[in-house]
């Protein structure tokens, strides 16, 4: 499984164990990795109600130590 298809299967594995109704497409989730990208490039910080708030990159973070904090 490719890394993206990795991150895109986590939120919404995560979305769905948080209680959020999920029903975005790939193209969707797509969408939003890209918007929180672009948060983080220009120095903002993202809040991601599974993970909480962020200020990182994503894609310095190794999927494993992203975890859903109901779950640890």
């Amino acid at each position: 499984m490719s890394r993206a298809n990795q991150a895109k299967k986590h939120i919404a594995d995560a979305a769905k164990s948080s209680g959020v109704s999920y029903q975005g497409s790939e193209h969707c989730i797509d969408g939003y990795l890209k918007s929180v990208k672009q948060c983080l490039q220009s120095g903002e910080s993202v809040f991601l109600p599974h993970i909480g708030t962020i200020k990182e990159d994503l894609a310095l973070v190794p999927l494993r130590t992203i975890k859903n904090p109901r779950k640890s």
